[in-house]
């Protein structure tokens, strides 16, 4: 049983009674059916039918929120996002993919300063030097190394040209200490692939001043150039690096 309005006292009477017991109202069927269509809409519906609304209601809020934040579109643009592409080009990046993980001689990720490519391929790879005895066992050593690291560099081959600059601390008159190159080697691409590797590494031991005397380009600080002793070697090729 429930409990209605009478139409004409408005005061609560049962749904049961033929007429209102204050005013002797007679209580037709409409006043009987109106509860019943006020009534909450789900009272009805059995446990079954409230899943199923729950999880019509469920399915529509997430394929609202998939299509609002869909990585495949822009606000205010339905265009594509482009996808991320390998580089094509000798970027800086690409450069330190080839060197990671890369070790010779004094050169390693820890010791890197410089990292760059300044355009047409022609990148640029400095390091400094911790470990040598003197000036000729710093060439030698910074020749070698150098010769290693640019042929890890040129398997990437939009490298055309690499500029090795072995970094070392310079001390003026004055006790100011600076870190400068101290070795510049260049090779070019053309140039590089030239060498017969498998002998020119054995050439790297027993005569480093050829890989000076063949490159496009070398120079050894003149501080540490007059106290080098090795056969044919000059200080400063001279040649198209320059800048």
């Amino acid at each position: 049983m429930a409990l209605i309005k009478c139409s004409e006292c408005r005061k609560k009477i049962s749904d049961q009674a033929s007429a209102c017991p204050n005013c002797g109202n007679p209580i037709g069927h409409f006043e009987q059916n109106l509860m019943h269509h006020t009534r909450n809409p789900l009272s009805g519906v059995t446990l079954s039918g409230r899943v199923f609304f729950a999880v019509m209601g469920l399915l529509t809020l997430v394929a609202v929120c998939v299509s609002a934040f869909s990585p495949g579109r822009n606000k205010g643009n339905n265009s594509a996002v482009p996808s991320k592409r390998t580089p094509t080009t000798a970027t800086q990046a690409t450069v330190a993919s080839q060197l990671a993980g890369l070790t010779y001689g004094d050169f390693s990720e820890s010791t890197l300063t410089e990292v760059t490519e300044s355009g047409a391929g022609r990148v640029t790879v400095g390091y400094r030097a911790e470990t040598f005895w003197n000036e000729t066992g710093l060439v030698e050593d910074a020749i070698d190394t150098d010769m290693h690291v640019m042929r890890a560099l040129f398997r990437c081959p939009t490298v055309s040209a690499v500029e090795m600059k072995t970094m070392v601390d310079m001390t003026d008159p004055y006790g100011n200490t600076t870190i400068e190159p101290g070795v510049i080697l260049v090779y070019s691409r053309a140039t590089f692939r030239k060498l017969n590797w498998k002998g020119f590494e054995d050439t790297l031991i027993t005569d480093p001043a050829d890989a000076l005397n063949i490159a496009d380009y070398y120079r050894i600080e003149p501080g540490i150039y007059k106290n080098v002793h090795m056969d044919n070697l000059h200080g400063d090729s001279g040649g198209w690096w320059q800048k």
